[in-house]
């Protein structure tokens, strides 16, 4: 549940594009972009050709990745690689919507 607080803390304080839904109370986190040029669905999809594993969600559009014993052990990487699939430009479709 350690990863899970930070990766919703990181995403709160210091990725103004995105906000976290809900309180994550177990393992998993989800986010929703709050910035009109920014699309959840395409920053999970440019996450994921890089080896991330997210699960694109609906209503709102967004992305939600289980924090596992893998992703724990990743976790610095996480919370400072996020920011840089935030260009506002387009990566492609959303993955629901391919």
């Amino acid at each position: 549940m350690l990863a899970t607080r930070k990766i919703a803390n990181a995403i709160t304080d210091d990725i103004p594009e995105l906000y976290v839904l809900g309180s994550p109370p177990a393992s998993v986190v989800a986010f929703a972009s709050k910035h009109p040029k920014v699309d959840a669905l395409e920053v999970g999809d440019a996450m994921s050709k890089k080896g991330w594993h997210l699960n694109a969600l609906n209503e709102p559009k967004s992305v939600h990745i289980a924090c596992t014993v893998r992703i724990n052990e990743s976790l610095f990487v996480i919370v400072f690689t996020v920011p840089f699939f935030l260009a506002p430009y387009s990566f492609g479709c959303g993955s629901i919507y391919c």
